[in-house]
């Protein structure tokens, strides 16, 4: 099943909640169990209201996840837009450090309702969302800065470690 018809489906009133090492409220949906011989599939999801906050005109408003590790897609969908970001995998360190990662909206408004989806694929031994998510304005070359930052930190491991 796409993502795509997982979220036109709709279903997550007949999932069950699980827990992954504290992330909140995520779903399991019963096309995402785990089989013998498939890996295990989450998907979190929350409708809100974009909060009133002072913008900053030089800036664009964006969603961050403080920590999220996993292979992962985030949606923020609403009024017929759509803001998506992919997180690239697991975090290379073990334990419960989870890489930051920004997702631009700067389509969208305060006060816009929304839709927001993170789904995960491939679930590991810490896979998910830990710490706050909130709304912020920031700047596109904060962003970039900060994937950057992450793929160098993720390169450095895997030139230490493996």
């Amino acid at each position: 099943m796409t993502d795509e018809m997982l979220m036109r489906r709709h279903m997550t009133k007949r999932w069950k909640t699980v827990d992954t090492l504290g992330t909140p409220a995520l779903y399991e949906g019963h096309e995402y169990k785990r089989s013998a011989d498939s890996p295990v599939n989450y998907a979190y999801y929350i409708r809100t209201t974009i909060p009133a906050m002072s913008a900053d005109l030089a800036k664009i408003l964006a969603l961050r996840f403080i920590g999220i590790d996993g292979k992962a897609m985030v949606y923020i969908r609403g009024n017929g837009k759509c803001a998506v970001k992919e997180h690239s995998g697991d975090s290379p360190w073990f334990g419960h450090y989870r890489p930051e990662m920004i997702v631009p909206a700067e389509d969208f408004r305060p006060s816009d309702e929304v839709e927001i989806w993170v789904i995960l694929r491939n679930v590991g031994r810490v896979s998910g969302i830990g710490w706050p998510v909130h709304w912020m304005y920031t700047t596109k070359e904060a962003i970039q800065a900060l994937d950057e930052k992450t793929a160098r930190e993720w390169e450095y491991h895997k030139f230490r470690y493996e």
